[in-house]
């Protein structure tokens, strides 16, 4: 069965809710109630400011066209100002950009590149979806044992969060799809290159069983 990436741009749970700066935090309850004329006029000036929060928030109203005209070319203006502040959610959503070709060229090379940035993270969207890119040498080159790590970093991180019963079962059909396919010994090396690699720890147990 063919392994599956999880489209999905960002939206509030990839926000970080713990924003100091003043007028944050009214803006992001207003994009919340979906007044997002309100959640503009707050977070815009903040995001010209250099607020990655807020960058983020903006880039998703100019994306999904919430309170402002669809607008990829501006979504991905503000999700890269985010990603090269090291904001692992505009990151992984400028990822998605290059990776399907909204608002840019397509690039499989530049997705990976901010997949990986986001996987270091611990994004668990992120690391799926890098996993399926060396699964089949999309944008770098083909590495099982990369992919299965990615896989199973997924799976854990899905399994810690609340309400993301579906996508960590996805995570870890993908995980367990590859892993028939995979020694022990090739298992093993997986998850030591991976810690290597990433600079993350995945349990053994949510692994391939």
């Amino acid at each position: 069965m063919r392994s599956t990436q999880l489209l999905l741009i960002s939206v509030l749970v990839f926000a970080a809710p713990n924003s100091s700066w003043a007028g944050y935090e009214e803006g992001e309850a207003a994009y919340e109630k979906g007044h997002y004329d309100i959640a503009l006029q707050e977070l815009l000036p903040l995001a010209q400011q250099g607020n990655a929060d807020a960058q983020t928030l903006v880039a998703n109203m100019y994306f999904e066209g919430k309170g402002v005209p669809q607008d990829y070319e501006e979504a991905e203006k503000w999700y890269r100002m985010a990603a090269e502040q090291g904001d692992a959610y505009g990151q992984y959503n400028l990822a998605l950009m290059y990776d399907n070709g909204w608002g840019v060229p397509k690039d499989p090379e530049k997705a990976s590149h901010w997949y990986y940035e986001a996987a270091k993270k611990n994004s668990p969207f992120a690391q799926n979806n890098l996993a399926f890119m060396y699964q089949y040498g999309r944008g770098v080159p083909k590495d099982r044992a990369r992919a299965y790590f990615l896989y199973a970093a997924a799976a854990f991180q899905f399994s810690l969060k609340a309400g993301y019963e579906n996508y960590r079962n996805l995570a870890a059909e993908n995980r367990d799809n590859l892993a028939r396919s995979m020694s022990k010994e090739q298992l093993e090396t997986a998850y030591r290159m991976g810690a290597e690699w990433l600079g993350i720890e995945v349990p053994r147990e949510s692994g391939h069983e």
